[in-house]
């Protein structure tokens, strides 16, 4: 069978930075792999610095790469350093609502006529069968599915990352009830004219059935993925410490003070109690963003068996996390109930999965699947002193495992668009 020409509009697609590129620049090279003929439409990047997936990219022709202008004022999405950056701040913050009906932080907002242009050029010139918009942003998946109306014989795909009108994320609290009004006016149209809505979270795909009345029938769940490609290079590391390592890589968020208290009160416990297994344990952090602080406070007293490093490079912590021991899930307010692309990279690993936050789904499958513990505020102590004496038995299947992997979402998709 003659494999289909693909477009996929994916606004933050690399060499754009940020995690929002990595799905489907991952999901193109392999489709692509797989016989597809891949075209994409991404913005321009406007900043200084690139995607750290940028060589998934490399596998993509060329020629089939369309970067459009991101038409949205870098000045509200750059860090602030001078004077002249925060008038220009400023400045856009007061105008931007002038101009923008809806939610004025979408940075797709302008780009409704060079888009639905440069979809039409490539429907009419490479025969495009199938067209897949990730979102967030999110206007521009409106503008896309405009055209369903004009080509029905093209399927149109919107794929959520994230939420859209739900659970106040990407500006939407931000914004007047008029303005959210008009967001999920938006909303339902593209959902009731796209001819199927995928997300990586099953939540996402519940709210939208249950709020648009979309059939199920619409709803595919796509989740997030570990992709062999990233860890071949790494496995090969050789473990250089006879130490017992408890790593967390990501961004350390607000109100995590309690947390660092029990890994310091811990450490005092095992330094009086347990002087042998204090001797074998440390703590690596490694932050993307700062690390508050406050934070540094707290373990001021244990810094030589806490280790703090700020943005390491995405292969840099691969290694790191292959070579530990405990991999941490530090859980913030909506994230209990979300499996991240980097949990599925976990459980590639086989690595001992600690969650640490309030009970949801994550903590209910790591628990009920064997892949680990969910700490408690009450029994931290005592919870890492058997985890440190081997007290408990977990269990990675192959099974579970695959159920992860990049080529299970793949399947999935080509199901979808044959």
């Amino acid at each position: 069978m003659e494999k289909k020409n693909v477009l996929i509009i994916n606004y933050v697609f690399p060499p754009y930075p940020g995690i929002g590129g990595r799905r489907w620049a991952k999901l193109a090279k392999h489709l692509h792999r797989n016989g597809y003929n891949i075209h994409v439409i991404a913005a321009k990047n406007p900043f200084d610095y690139t995607s750290t997936f940028i060589n998934n990219i490399k596998y993509l022709p060329k020629e089939n790469l369309h970067y459009l202008p991101a038409l949205y004022p870098k000045a509200l999405i750059s860090s602030i350093k001078t004077i002249k950056d925060k008038l220009a701040y400023q400045c856009w913050y007061r105008v931007l609502p002038f101009l923008v009906k809806g939610n004025y932080y979408d940075r797709s907002t302008f780009w409704k006529l060079q888009l639905q242009n440069q979809v039409e050029k490539l429907i009419k010139e490479k025969d495009i069968q199938i067209v897949i918009v990730s979102v967030p942003p999110f206007h521009y998946a409106y503008y896309t599915v405009l055209l369903k109306e004009k080509y029905p014989h093209i399927k149109f795909i919107v794929d959520y990352r994230d939420e859209w009108t739900f659970n106040n994320v990407h500006g939407f609290a931000a914004i007047s009830n008029q303005r959210q009004n008009r967001e999920k006016t938006l909303e339902k149209y593209t959902c009731e004219k796209a001819d199927y809505i995928s997300s990586c979270t099953a939540i996402i795909l519940a709210y939208i059935k249950t709020l648009y009345q979309v059939d199920s029938k619409k709803l595919i769940h796509l989740p997030h993925f570990f992709d062999e490609d990233d860890f071949t290079s790494n496995q090969t590391n050789i473990r250089t410490t006879d130490k017992t390592v408890f790593f967390y890589a990501g961004t350390v968020h607000e109100n995590k003070e309690i947390f660092f208290k029990k890994i310091t009160e811990t450490l005092d416990y095992l330094k009086e109690k347990y002087p042998a297994l204090y001797e074998k344990i440390e703590f690596h952090f490694y932050a993307i963003g700062e690390f508050k602080d406050h934070y540094y406070r707290i373990i001021q007293r244990h810094k030589d068996k806490i280790k703090i490093n700020l943005n390491l490079s995405t292969q840099d912590l691969f290694s790191l996390t292959y070579l530990s021991d405990f991999l941490f899930i530090l859980s913030h307010h909506r994230a209990k109930d979300y499996f991240t692309t980097k949990f599925a990279e976990m459980i590639y690993l086989k690595k001992t999965l600690l969650y640490y936050g309030n009970e949801g789904l994550v903590s209910k499958y790591i628990t009920e699947n064997k892949l680990g513990i969910h700490l408690k505020d009450d029994t931290f102590i005592q919870q890492v002193i058997n985890l440190l004496e081997n007290q408990y038995q977990f269990s990675f299947s192959d099974e579970l495992i695959n159920e992860w992997n990049i080529k299970k979402v793949i399947e999935k998709i080509e199901t979808t668009i044959t």
